[in-house]
C-alpha cells in the first residue's frame, strides 16, 4: 500500500511539470490526475482525492497534508 509520503512526491511532480510548461493545466493534465486519484481511492479508501488534486495544481504542491 502506498503512503502519504508517495501520494506527495507524486502530486509534488505532477504539480512541478504543471510548473515547467507555464500553462494552466488542460484537459489532458486534469485527467492524468483524476485517472490517479481513482487509483488511489480504488487501494486505499481513505485517499482524500480533492487533496490530492489540490496538491498537484503548482501553487498548492507544497500544502501541510
Amino acid at each position: 500500500m502506498m503512503t502519504r509520503k508517495n501520494y506527495k512526491a507524486i502530486a509534488a511532480v505532477l504539480a512541478s511539470v504543471q510548473a515547467e510548461t507555464g500553462d494552466p493545466p488542460g484537459w489532458e493534465f486534469d485527467l492524468i490526475v483524476a485517472r490517479l486519484a481513482d487509483t488511489f481511492k480504488a487501494e486505499n479508501p481513505n485517499f482524500q482525492r480533492e487533496r490530492f488534486a489540490a496538491a498537484a495544481r503548482v501553487n498548492d504542491s507544497e500544502k501541510d497534508w
